[in-house]
């Protein structure tokens, strides 16, 4: 059995050479990697590796920086992997398999080898990666390991588990009195599958509408709210407001243009309720997050054929119960 513990830091390098070397330590950790330049003399990293056969443990905290694996990177590097990564701290932005995802305290990504990736260090991350055989997860879900929940929130009793269990493999004590690591390798992966089949696998195209579904679900629930911008949208789905975007595209409109009809949806249900008869035109707006009546008033014009003050007379006159 081959074990080794390894630390490295920028620390030990002239401030004009420490980026060059984390882009090494980046490629001798995770495999071959496209890091973008960050020449700030402040920048700051620490790396340590505890290696046991095919087992590995990361313990990673950098500065914001980016970086991503291409397909001739993957050609370069053929090494088979699967990664579980848990965010300790920080937030990072990654694109994997389709996919766009941003990574929060608590959150643990599963990322393989065998496709591109780009990540965005958004803010000082500290997080704790485990490498393993990507050949030992296939073996767990022969039909099933491409199809996985890549991101797993800790929302569950098995996640909290797999995330309790990563906690405790710091990279020193992965190589302190253990000496099994096919035992390791099989522990992990069993607690990862337990984590994964609370929720079963989806094709991407079935990913991607459950994702939606959640999106419009929050849209929903917040769409009282002036502020409810692609931006928070974004963030409380913890997605990129580019992916937000591709989400909508997919359903041939945009996310603000969802956002405005379900309002505009809405004021014309109050607005036709014999029960808010009484309410002003303005309040029936402002109630669903229009922060400007004559903006409202141009916009359910436009949608629904004549203004809101037409539409409510002739629904009092009785005239229009069907519009």
């Amino acid at each position: 059995m081959a074990s080794a513990f390894v630390r490295w830091a920028t620390r030990q390098f002239a401030p004009g050479d420490r980026f060059d070397a984390w882009h090494d330590a980046l490629n001798y950790n995770y495999g071959r990697w496209a890091s973008a330049p960050n020449r700030l003399p402040t920048f700051s990293a620490t790396v340590e590796c505890g290696l046991i056969d095919a087992f590995r443990v990361i313990e990673c905290v950098c500065d914001p920086c980016a970086g991503q694996r291409t397909w001739a990177d993957i050609d370069h590097n053929p090494e088979e992997i699967v990664a579980l990564q848990l965010v300790l701290r920080g937030q990072e932005e990654i694109r994997f398999a389709g996919q766009e995802f941003l990574l929060r305290p608590g959150d643990i990504l599963v990322w393989d080898s065998l496709h591109p990736m780009d990540f965005k260090v958004v803010e000082q991350l500290h997080k704790l990666s485990v490498i393993l055989p990507l050949a030992r997860l296939k073996n767990w879900l022969p039909n099933r390991w491409q199809n996985i929940r890549r991101v797993i929130e800790p929302d569950s009793g098995a996640a909290r588990l797999l995330s309790g269990y990563l906690r405790s493999l710091a990279p020193r004590k992965a190589v302190d009195g253990i000496n099994n690591s096919d035992a390791l390798i099989e522990t992990t992966i069993g607690l990862l599958v337990n984590a994964l089949e609370l929720e079963p696998a989806r094709s991407s195209e079935c990913m991607r509408d459950v994702q939606l579904e959640r999106v419009r679900s929050y849209i929903d629930e917040h769409l009282s709210e002036p502020d409810l911008a692609p931006a928070k949208i974004a963030a409380a789905n913890r997605i990129s407001v580019r992916y937000l975007h591709w989400l909508f595209e997919s359903i041939g409109t945009t996310v603000t243009q969802f956002v405005i009809r379900e309002r505009l949806e809405r004021c014309r249900r109050d607005l036709g309720n014999p029960m808010m008869r009484n309410r002003k035109i303005a309040d029936v707006a402002f109630s669903w997050g229009f922060s400007d009546v004559t903006h409202f008033n141009r916009r359910f014009k436009t949608e629904f054929g004549l203004s809101p003050r037409l539409f409510s007379k002739m629904i009092a006159d009785g005239c229009g119960a069907g519009a």
